[in-house]
């Protein structure tokens, strides 16, 4: 099977996804990010070190194999997450926004109302000690969805991967959606 039936092949069989109101993540291109996120390490008792600056960054010098200590983790690092005055801004623009356009999503008012007492001073012991180490819910989420948001904005579109494999006379449809984050919450 040529590369032409093999795309025609995938396309024929891709799967559809459904999302719900308010998703700020979709499927993109890996190599979008790749290319716009650092290489960081971290080895055992160290602070992380940039090995490899952002647009510097290339699938081919992701996959290189680095020898090192054991313990030492590699990751890459896409932004950083908003500080408290970043995501207060952030905060107050996405509200006139909200304002503007009435018909987004938004999660209900009454969640604690629903809970007992519990539960609302686990939620604000754990609200406090969020706020004591300096950073706030979301932080990293709102990072990554202002960074995807220039991506797209860039022309990266919403893509997925996929591969035909044939062996033993079966054909296999492999497809992958990549996500920039996960926001399952």
């Amino acid at each position: 099977m040529d590369d032409a039936q093999q795309i025609a092949l995938l396309r024929r069989y891709e799967p559809i996804i459904r999302f719900t109101r308010g998703e700020q993540f979709f499927p993109m291109d890996a190599e979008a990010y790749i290319r716009a996120s650092s290489l960081w390490i971290k080895r055992p008792s160290e602070e992380p070190q940039e090995l490899v600056p952002a647009s510097a960054l290339t699938p081919e010098t992701l996959a290189q194999p680095y020898e090192d200590d054991f313990g030492t983790v590699r990751f890459l690092k896409f932004v950083e997450p908003l500080s408290a005055t970043e995501m207060a801004a952030h905060v107050l623009r996405q509200r006139r926004d909200d304002d503007l356009h009435e018909a987004s999503f938004r999660v209900g008012t009454g969640r604690l109302a629903r809970v007992g007492y519990a539960s609302r001073v686990v939620d604000g012991l754990f609200r406090v000690g969020l706020l004591a180490r300096g950073r706030v819910p979301g932080d990293a989420a709102t990072a990554a969805a202002l960074g995807y948001r220039t991506l797209m904005l860039q022309g990266h579109g919403h893509v997925y991967h996929g591969r035909v494999v044939e062996e033993s006379g079966w054909v296999v449809l492999q497809y992958w959606f990549f996500y920039l984050y996960n926001n399952w919450r």
